[in-house]
């Protein structure tokens, strides 16, 4: 399509968001025009493909903003969006968005970008797993050590109160 023709229909997205949509606005998000897509076989075959990719990436995304939500201490009002992306809010970002060619690259198909993607996302899946269990393991630690704190003397270390110089041994008493 000729450059002036993308204009006018941007710019006549522009003008419907905004009438019909209170405070809606239309941002370009730019893709690369050179993107190696295939036949259309292979596409109609992906659209499937993605559906599932997309619940995935939705799924670790609620998962991991969830748990950040739970352990901040200052919880954000209800409805704010308060995960960012670089420092960036998330409309922010999908606005300002620039292709990564160094992370993935337009030599490799739309498959190939997909499985790239979704490899990442399983990565961050793992990697978040794995923190949860260092977190529990950590949490459950500090639990285990105050209560062992807060047991009474029958039960509790007692090396955290007496002190190897107040011990006496003796024939009829050892302390």
């Amino acid at each position: 399509a000729k450059s002036g023709n993308k204009e006018a229909v941007f710019s006549r997205i522009q003008r419907c968001s905004a009438e019909f949509i209170e405070n809606g606005t239309a941002s370009r998000f730019l893709v690369p025009g050179g993107l190696r897509v295939g036949t259309l076989d292979s596409l109609m075959s992906m659209s499937d493909e993605l559906v599932k990719i997309d619940h995935m990436v939705e799924h670790t995304a609620r998962k991991i903003g969830q748990q950040i939500y739970s352990l901040k201490d200052k919880k954000p009002e209800s409805g704010s969006i308060f995960l960012t992306i670089n420092g960036t809010t998330l409309p922010d970002y999908i606005k300002q968005f620039q292709w990564n060619p160094a992370k993935f690259s337009l030599r490799l198909s739309v498959q190939e970008l997909t499985n790239r993607f979704q490899e990442q996302v399983s990565g961050i899946e793992e990697e978040y797993r794995q923190k949860m269990m260092d977190y529990s393991n950590i949490a459950h630690a500090v639990t285990q050590y105050e209560r062992s704190l807060k047991a009474n003397l029958t039960v509790r270390d007692l090396t955290d109160i007496v002190d190897v110089d107040d011990i006496i041994e003796s024939e009829f008493l050892t302390t």
